[in-house]
């Protein structure tokens, strides 16, 4: 709302002064503190574009403090407006519904964590096996993570045997050259039959 002055003859519009924005830095601060979720919904990138968002509104005096800010996707940003999320309270259904989704993405991340967790844990065996059988300190990448896929499909015993058996056969070769051979042990029992692809 613009205020009008006046002085004797002359009349004044004051208009409201523009708001500095806030600094990318501020921006990022706020967006890795509440880990890329809208605190809202729950929504994350890619799904959606994330802003920051004012929990007291300017209009209302709220600052520019990062205590006053939360991430925001753009969806829940626009439908709060200017507004304090007290006044657009949820529903009891759609707060039970929320508290739901909640719920269940934090069991989903959970899992996530646990599965990424395991196969972490997968690799560094297979690691350990390699070296060990090959008399090394390292693996190839390309051929660690060929060797991981298979101990996931057959287990970490069996890709252990096919190792020995290589690098029996071959126990100067390059790790490629042995993945290679581990390879076509794969490929023969699958072709005999005395394994599943």
């Amino acid at each position: 709302m613009n205020l009008l002055l006046r002085d004797g003859d002359n009349a004044f519009i004051l208009l409201p002064t523009m708001r500095r924005p806030l600094t990318p830095g501020k921006r990022f601060r706020v967006l890795a503190r509440d880990q890329y979720v809208c605190q809202y919904c729950g929504a994350q990138p890619p799904n959606v574009t994330l802003v920051v968002d004012h929990v007291i509104p300017v209009k209302e005096g709220g600052s520019d403090s990062e205590d006053n800010l939360i991430a925001a996707c753009v969806a829940c940003n626009s439908g709060k407006a200017a507004k304090r999320l007290e006044r657009i309270a949820p529903t009891p259904t759609s707060t039970a519904r929320l508290a739901r989704e909640r719920r269940n993405m934090i069991k989903a991340a959970a899992l996530a964590n646990d599965a990424a967790q395991a196969i972490q844990d997968l690799q560094q065996s297979v690691v350990e096996v390699w070296c060990e059988i090959r008399g090394t300190e390292r693996v190839d990448r390309s051929t660690l993570s060929v060797m991981v896929h298979y101990a996931k499909l057959y287990g970490l015993e069996t890709v252990g045997d096919w190792i020995v058996r290589a690098t029996m056969r071959f126990p100067c070769a390059s790790d490629r050259k042995i993945g290679r051979y581990v390879s076509g042990i794969r490929r023969s029992k699958i072709e005999q039959g005395t394994l599943i692809s």
